[in-house]
Order: structure tokens, then sequence, then C-alpha cells
């Protein structure tokens, strides 16, 4: 093979390889996930670290007021906090307690044209509790929004997925959604 040779190394030897030592191919020998520490098991920390893929999802509107309305109350159901609010520009994000990224934007289209929804697309929010995926999902019908599937298990994506999926009052088709088994509720 033409620019190195087949090697079996470790995560770290790939990671030193990578940065400037000789050119081969490699298979990483690695599942992917850590292992929780003693530590991070002492203290109930399970949650395996995850690369970050999304920096933000922006939604647009066509009435910043009553979307801004809305989503401040699905997004407290959530857990999520208000990040910013420029009603001049018009948008407004929201993000997690724990981490800056990704944030969920909302506003006005950058070209200036009418905002629409797109066909077979979805944006999904995580919820950290079954609960909070029905009080979302009543909050966002109580505030106008159209039900596009009730909450409940949806099996044939696994065997914990527990989601609702409803519609904005622009249209925007969303998810809200919790892949914990029954038993880890925690609100």
């Amino acid at each position: 093979m033409s620019g190195g040779t087949l090697r079996t190394v470790g995560i770290y030897g790939f990671i030193r390889r990578m940065r400037g030592g000789e050119p081969y191919i490699c298979k990483v020998k690695s599942s992917g996930f850590r292992q929780p520490s003693f530590r991070a098991r002492l203290l109930g920390i399970h949650r395996p670290r995850v690369a970050a893929m999304i920096s933000h999802v922006f939604l647009g509107t066509g009435d910043f007021d009553r979307a801004f309305a809305f989503y401040s109350k699905v997004m407290a159901e959530l857990g999520l906090r208000l990040k910013f609010c420029d009603a001049n520009k018009p948008w407004a994000g929201w993000v997690a307690e724990t981490a800056p990224r990704p944030l969920f934007v909302i506003g006005a289209p950058f070209d200036g044209q009418p905002s629409a929804p797109g066909n077979g697309q979805m944006v999904a929010l995580l919820a950290p509790s079954r609960e909070a995926v029905r009080r979302s999902y009543a909050a966002a019908l109580a505030l106008g929004g159209v039900g596009e599937g009730a909450p409940g298990l949806r099996p044939h994506y696994h065997p914990d997925y527990y989601g609702a999926y409803f519609r904005d009052l622009d249209g925007n088709k969303l998810c809200v959604c919790c892949h914990d088994p029954k038993g880890a509720d925690h609100v």
C-alpha cells in the first residue's frame, strides 16, 4: 500500500502518528467508548463523552414575538435556558445549563424572505426524562402547536425511545425525546 504500512495501534498511537509521525494506514484498536473512571463511578457520573457534532439549529419564523412566547415555555419544560434574545434582529437562542453548545435559535430568515418549513425536516430535542417529554408536548399544544404524535414509546427506534412530535406555530416539525429506560426518569 503506497504511503505507508498497515499497522494496528491503540488510539494514542494513532493520535501520535497524526501529529507528524511517519505516514501509514492504521486500524484503530478502540471501542470508541471510554470506561468511567473510579471517581466518575463513585460520583455517579455514567454518561460517556461524545464528540460534539452540532453547533446550532436555526428555525425561521414569520412572527418572532409569537414564536418567542411559544419556545420560551417549551424550552423551560426541557430545562434549557435563554442565552440571548434580540427583538431588533429578531432572534433568540437557548442552551443547556451544562454546555455552551449546541444552541437552539429562532429568528427571521437572514435573506429577508418569508419563513417556510421544509418537507422531511425535523429537529429532535433531547429531554431529561419521559415526564419532560410529556410536559413539553402539553405546553406546545396549549400554546397553539399541532400534535404529530403523542408522547409514547417508539420501540421501532429502540426499546427505550420515548418521544412526542409536534409542529410549532410556523409549521416546523419538532420531536422531543428521551432515551433513558423508564426506571431512570429524573427531573
